[in-house]
């Protein structure tokens, strides 16, 4: 018998599939130019353009890094964030394209469970109300549904 009546790949929609398997992080944190980094998002802050410095750190997300790289990002992210006035966020993420509010959402997340995010948790309320006002619901379906993590 024939398996050829079989028109949709099954395996994709399987979490335990071999087919959709993450790969291991293969990146350390010297790979990834954290310092750098911080050191082209700090003269951003410290001169009020923070709206750029939201996007250098959004450029490249850490996807596939071990967990100590996307942290050390992470923290920089929330720096960014607290940046910025109550009253500037929203126009920040009108600003943003849709994969950028996406990988906000991410971060968002991901800080909501470090210590310092809780630490710092109006930041990220603040941001997480006003993202969710423009962008909907449709970035945390987009977030829920991306296997990468930041």
């Amino acid at each position: 018998m024939s398996v050829s009546f079989r028109q949709v790949d099954i395996d994709k929609y399987d979490v335990n599939s071999p087919v959709n398997v993450l790969p291991e992080p293969t990146q350390v944190i010297s790979d990834y130019p954290v310092d750098a980094l911080k050191q082209a998002v700090r003269p951003l802050i410290s001169s009020g353009k923070s709206v750029e410095a939201l996007a250098t750190v959004f450029e490249s997300p850490p996807y596939g890094l071990d967990d100590e790289t996307k942290n050390a990002v992470a923290v920089i992210v929330l720096e960014v964030l607290s940046a910025f006035r109550v009253s500037e966020i929203e126009s920040a993420i009108k600003q943003m394209d849709k994969q950028q509010r996406t990988v906000l959402t991410k971060y968002l997340y991901k800080l909501s469970s470090m210590p310092e995010g809780k630490a710092n948790g109006t930041v990220i309320l603040n941001w997480m109300e006003k993202t969710f006002q423009v962008a909907g619901e449709s970035t945390i379906v987009r977030h829920i549904t991306d296997r990468r993590t930041v």
